[in-house]
């Protein structure tokens, strides 16, 4: 029979054993960041391996004076020791992961400072584990103070972090209303809807809002409308529209107005509960006596060190409601979201009280539709009450394709002199491309692309009959032209197109600058290759357009972006090829031999001086996947051997959407369990 203190000691390792146990088969409940909960799991399952290894040692213990023993008996037994704060923080973890308590699911960002905490532990106990079986005493004490000296720095960073973010609110104006929405949800739908106002012609959609069934709509209670309409037929304009009308109809005592802009682009940040908060965002900015209460419920749960969870968020939204007497509350691009966002989603809205009117619009979609409008599968019975419910299609009105065209000629050069030449050309141009747009404002703005390229009233002449009449013969004719420009402006619009479809989320101009500056085997990007920011766009025939509020460079259209990820082979055969190699080099780079950052204001400097430094340490393994891998094994083998690089990039990966955070990422990681964590296999 063991001894007694062999049983408790035994008895320790086993409760770690089922605490870890306990969280990694909760983390594959975990919603996103498939790469963060991989390096976690990782790790848990390493731990996993060390203990049982332990266990068995302990069980088989001949001898309980052995040094060895009474090393491991220190680090388990004493109330404070690394056992027991590793399995305080597991059991942390495990409570926020429960699934009966997370029945939607939990999404990473809600456990990520949990997350880091685990893995610091891990790591520790690992390391003071190492020196404990080696039988040296005295290195044991030396590792034992020093790991207790690093909970001390910890909680300390803790409170300095606090403290900053204290003085930043303090020195901002509005700085809890900022830290509060923020904290709810980062989606800021008002930046959209002033950037897509921008592209709307003063005096069209008129016969949308003229229509009877948007004043219907209008004056109805618990209204439903739903909008659909072909790729490219100006939805997101339209939304806009309604929202400018609608707002300077009503005064906010009367009626708040409430937009949603869903993205294929940003579906990674578009989940259901993100954008419930950003409907929450702008009715708390409108009514400005609700910051009390919106400042209450941040400090609390800033205090617990919690995150809010749909269910409560969709609670406030509800109580938020409340004080409006109505609310217009515009989706647009439901067909953008993905599917289990956007069913969550609409359960959410078509559960609204009666004073929410909601419109939305979307391509032809008849799930949707049915889902939206609450009839078919999704019918609701006859003793509760149903929406008031209307259907208007969008089609690019004959009108405001003609304004469209007349401030495109007043705008462009080129066209402007012919027109000037020969009055009557105006009419021929406005004919020809109502005519071939066939009701799609996206043709129309392509058409005016390539028209305001002739040189002289013979060529626009010559290209009128030949203007395509789909967004697909639009695309493979806007590809033509640039291919007949001078090389160097080819070159650069093939190498623009080929990133915007190979990335797997949008870039920012200077991220995109960074990454086409960038050679293999150059210590730094090669400044002398440095694109003029202006050719970015102008060289790409209007299909490439950057965002004034976010500076985010991008395809003009969901369907230009769909394009030409479909034709990406053989236009582009080499860009996901380029995209890797690029990322590996970006990592490579000597700056970041110097190693992890050790404060915020570092790593914001860091990631300000190489804005494509996140980008590359985010994804760069997603763009090595397969058969890439080999080609790149070389590059890949050196890198992951350079350590203070590794660290670098693992800190960035970890921290860059959230820089208080910068100390909180795994450290001492072997090459091989990084490369696994990212999904690489032939390394």
């Amino acid at each position: 029979m063991a001894p007694i203190s062999t049983i408790g000691l035994a008895s320790g390792i086993v409760e770690l054993i089922n605490a870890t146990t306990k969280v990694i088969s909760y983390l594959h409940g975990v919603k996103d960041a498939p790469k963060e909960r991989g390096n976690l799991t990782l790790e848990a399952a390493n731990l996993l391996t060390l203990l049982s290894r332990l266990r068995f040692m302990v069980e088989e213990a001949e001898s309980l004076d052995d040094v060895w023993y009474t090393n491991l008996r220190s680090l388990v037994e004493k109330p404070n020791s690394a056992f027991n704060i590793l399995k305080d923080s597991l059991d942390d973890l495990a409570q926020r992961l429960d699934p009966s308590l997370n029945l939607m699911g939990l999404r990473w960002q809600f456990i990520k400072y949990e997350a880091a905490d685990v893995l610091q532990n891990i790591q520790r106990l690992q390391n003071l584990v190492e020196v404990a079986l080696s039988g040296d005493s005295g290195n044991l004490s030396d590792a034992i103070a020093e790991h207790t000296k690093m909970v001390q720095e910890i909680q300390e960073t803790l409170s300095q972090v606090e403290q900053a973010r204290q003085e930043r609110r303090e020195n901002e104006p509005d700085s809890d209303l900022i830290a509060t929405k923020e904290f709810l949800s980062p989606l800021d739908f008002l930046q959209k809807q002033r950037a897509i106002s921008k592209l709307r012609q003063a005096g069209s959609c008129q016969w949308f809002l003229e229509a009877e069934e948007f004043q219907a709509w209008v004056n109805s209670s618990r209204g439903r409308m739903w909008c659909p309409g072909m790729p490219g037929t100006g939805k997101s304009v339209m939304v806009s529209a309604v929202y400018e009308s609608l707002l300077n109809r009503f005064p906010t005592s009367e009626a708040a107005v409430v937009c949603v802009y869903c993205s294929y682009e940003e579906c990674d940040n578009q989940s259901a509960t993100e954008l419930i908060g950003g409907i929450w965002r702008q009715l708390v900015t409108q009514r400005g006596d609700a910051l009390n209460d919106a400042r209450e419920w941040y400090q609390t749960h800033l205090k617990n060190g919690t995150r809010p969870d749909q269910a409560e968020i969709t609670r406030i939204l509800d109580s938020e409601l409340e004080s409006h007497p109505k609310i217009f509350l515009l989706v647009d691009a439901l067909d953008e979201c993905p599917e289990d966002t956007r069913t969550q989603f609409l359960k959410v809205l078509c559960g609204l009280p009666p004073q929410v009117n909601i419109l939305a619009t979307s391509r032809f979609n008849e799930s949707i539709e049915d889902e939206f409008l609450e009839k078919g599968e999704f019918s609701k019975p006859f003793d509760e009450q149903t929406a008031e419910k209307h259907t208007l299609t969008i089609n690019a009105n004959s009108d405001d394709i003609g304004l469209y065209v007349k401030s495109r000629i007043l705008h462009e050069r080129r066209l402007l002199r012919n027109i000037n030449a020969y009055p009557s050309l105006m009419n021929e141009i406005i004919a020809a491309v109502l005519e071939r747009a066939g009701g799609t404002f996206l043709l129309a703005r392509l058409h005016m692309d390539s028209l305001s390229l002739s040189s002289c009233p013979g060529s626009v002449r010559h290209r009128l009959p030949s203007l395509p009449d789909t967004l697909d013969k639009a695309y493979a004719d806007t590809m033509r032209r640039i291919e007949q420009q001078a090389q160097e402006d080819y070159s650069l619009a093939i190498v623009v197109l080929s990133w915007l479809s190979a990335v797997v989320r949008p870039l920012t101009k200077w991220e995109l600058i960074h990454a086409i500056s960038t050679r293999s085997g150059q210590d730094d990007i090669s400044r002398s290759r440095v694109p003029i920011e202006e050719l970015l766009t102008s060289v790409c025939a209007g299909l490439v357009v950057i965002e004034e509020e976010t500076f985010i460079i991008r395809l003009v259209h969901a369907t230009a972006q769909e394009y030409y990820r479909r034709m990406r082979r053989r236009l582009f055969p080499k860009a996901s090829k380029i995209v890797a190699r690029t990322c590996l080099a970006y990592l490579s780079f000597d700056v970041f031999d110097k190693g992890p950052c050790s404060s915020r204001l570092e790593l914001q400097n860091r990631l300000r001086s190489y804005p494509f430094y996140a980008y590359a340490a985010s994804h760069w393994a997603a763009h090595m996947w397969g058969h890439r891998e080999k080609t790149f094994e070389v590059g890949i083998r050196d890198f992951l051997l350079a350590k203070r690089k590794v660290a670098s990039a693992i800190q960035c990966r970890n921290s860059a959407s959230d820089l208080a955070t910068f100390d909180m990422y795994p450290r001492n990681v072997s090459p091989i369990s990084y490369a696994a964590s990212l999904g690489l296999t032939y390394t």
